[in-house]
Order: C-alpha cells, then structure tokens, then sequence
C-alpha cells in the first residue's frame, strides 16, 4: 500500500473516530461558542467544475467557520455531472465537516473535475441532498437570523430562488449577496454568460440587486497571484485532500504555475467573510457601484464616486496594494489551517519563486476606472 493511501486512510479514520466517538471534537463542538458569537450564516454557492480553485474557496470558508468567523449551513453546486457531489462530501468530510448539506442543480450543463476521484476518496458520510433553491429555503426556514450567500460561479440557483412565489420570503431573510465574476474594465466573464442560462440567470438577478444587498468580487482582484503552493508543500505525498487534489489537477491541466493556482475563488471567499464580519482590512476597499450586463453581454460597472450619471445598485471591491504577496500570504495561510502565519509564508515564498513561468496576464483597468 502506497504511503499516500495509507496516510490518507489515517485521516478517515480519525475523522470518523471524531464524528462517531466523540462529538465533542467535531464541528458540534463549536454550537456553543457560535451561540455566544452569532457568527453570520452563510451559503456558499459554487461551480466545482474543472477548476480547482472553487475546491479552495470551499476550504477558506470551512477555516472560517472554525474561527468563528462564520457559520456554513450549507454547499450549493451550480454544476451537474457524475462525480461532483461526491468530491464535495469528500472535501467536507476531511475536514470534519459532516453534517453540511448540499444542494444541486439541474440547469447547468453537466462537467468534470480530473480531481473529482482523488476528493471522492475521503467521503466518509452520505450528506443531505436535494434541489439547491429548496436547500436555500429550507436554510432559510431553519435559521433564526439572516443568511449571507456567496457565489462564485453562474447565478442560476439564486434566479432559481427569485422566481419562485415565495421568493419574499427568501429576499426578507437575505442580509448580502457577495458576488464573485465579471471585471473592473467592464468585460463579463463565464460566471454572468458562459451559457445561455447564466446569461439569463444574471439578467434576471440584477434586477433584485438592491434587495440583495449585492457585492461584486470581480476576479481581477486575484489575477496576479496564485494559492496553494505552500499547501503542497506542506503535505507533497498527498497527506491532506486539498493538497491531493492540487497534486491530481495539476496533472492533466497545462498550467504556467509551478503549484497552486490563481486565488480567483478563495479570494472572493476571503473577502466576502470579513467584509460580512466588518473586519477593516487595508488590502482592500469598497465603493457605490452601478452594475448592469447588458444585451450584448458588455457590462456596465461604474464607480459612482466618479461618475454620478448612473445610479448606484450595489456595492463593488478593490485592491488596494500592488503588493500581491501580501493577499496571497494571507489566503495561504488559512489553506494550511493556520499551520504557518502569513508573515511565515511571506518568508518561505516570494511571488516569483511560486511562478514557473509568466503569470496570466492581468486585465488592464481602462483609463475611466481610477484607482485611489
């Protein structure tokens, strides 16, 4: 037996010794602290497809909810196809996270992860599953305070939700949407209109935007930089299931990166936690935006700050530093579970030495957009 196997079957075991043993040492433990704290409820929304980068968004708000930061009622997938759900339950489960239900969906074209396998691996439980507007009810129903949802894929599952009868109830429960997609220059992305159904979904999303309490994320924000590196490293047998599972992607993906991955989702994720938790970071800022996709698929994403001539809808974010190992570090570190600081990250790694090659080229912000 493989010392990969063998390392990855100590972790099952301990994981359901955990869960089958002792509660106490399992996400229920944290009931009574989340009691006193009242974290925000929170609802991840994601497209865990080829990509891997959804897989680590996933991780940082499992971190979260360990910090308190959050509470995770539950995962919703805005991608179908053999195998998906079942690497979701993996990821959940090797991290201690049991009882988390997911939600699925049946409108968005079926796809694959090459790393679906290796995740599947871990699942130790069969999680609660049913249709991802009904899961997003029922959380609703079962929560005492106000959810915070978090996309970062297509809309489809929230217009889903929207054009339900019920949706009033669903749209007086919501405290903010954190929207991860689309670009500061004005380009959409695959998330608003890579099929005909998610350019559907969004135009039908926007128009409840200031019901929602709409943040958009764009992905511009982690386009220079990458996380996961100091994952891999930490366990290069495939110790841990992120890790594996990066090791697994990397090897069908051409990738000009050495490890990891451009931080698109885990840093959509990153941001939306503490923006949701007031926590006053420098790294980046918020600003009145006006959002629209239009017909043809352009996006209007104005500053309002600097251009008064539209209305704003929604609230955008920003960079603030060109320092991009700062954000990497400080997403890394909570990829290893608090296993190194981010001021240790940033003494082991520089942005280069991650780089195996020129990193993707970053979308140049038009000359309308100015940043302060």
């Amino acid at each position: 037996m493989s010392t990969k196997k063998v390392v990855k079957n100590a972790l099952i075991a301990s994981t359901v010794a955990a869960v089958t043993v002792a509660p106490s040492a399992s996400k229920y433990a944290k009931a009574v602290d989340k009691e006193e704290k009242n974290p925000p409820n929170v609802i991840l929304d994601m497209d865990f497809g080829g990509d891997i980068d959804d897989a680590m968004g996933l991780c940082i708000a499992m971190q979260a909810d360990k910090e308190g930061l959050i509470d995770l009622k539950a995962v919703c997938l805005t991608v179908s196809g053999e195998g998906v759900t079942d690497a979701v339950c993996g990821l959940l489960d090797s991290r201690g996270f049991t009882d988390i239900p997911i939600g699925v969906t049946t409108i968005h074209p079926e796809m694959s992860g090459s790393y679906y396998s290796t995740l599947a691996e871990y699942k130790i439980v069969d999680h609660q599953i049913m249709d991802a507007d009904e899961l997003y009810m029922t959380v609703c129903a079962e929560c005492v305070g106000p959810i915070n949802i978090i996309t970062t894929g297509h809309l489809t599952n929230l217009s889903k939700v929207l054009s339900r009868e019920d949706k009033e109830y669903f749209l007086e429960k919501v405290d903010t949407v954190f929207i991860g997609g689309g670009h500061e220059n004005g380009t959409s992305d695959v998330n608003f209109a890579q099929t005909d159904d998610a350019f559907n979904a969004t135009l039908n999303v926007q128009e409840y935007f200031d019901r929602l309490n709409a943040v958009f994320i764009p992905y511009t924000f982690a386009s220079p930089y990458v996380n996961g590196y100091a994952l891999q490293d930490l366990y290069p047998n495939g110790e841990d299931a992120m890790a594996a599972a990066l090791n697994e992607w990397q090897s069908h993906w051409d990738t000009p990166y050495e490890k990891g991955r451009i931080s698109w989702d885990p840093s959509c994720v990153w941001v939306a936690i503490q923006y949701m938790n007031d926590i006053k970071n420098p790294l980046f800022k918020s600003y009145p935006l006006s959002f629209k996709l239009r017909e043809d698929n352009t996006l209007r994403y104005n500053d309002t700050t600097k251009d008064n001539s539209f209305e704003p809808n929604a609230t955008g974010i920003i960079r603030t530093s060109t320092d991009y190992m700062k954000y990497s570090s400080a997403i890394e570190s909570i990829l290893t579970e608090r296993k190194y600081t981010p001021e240790e990250i940033t003494s082991m790694y520089t942005l280069e030495s991650i780089l195996s090659g020129e990193p993707e080229e970053e979308i140049i912000i038009e000359d309308d957009f100015e940043r302060e």
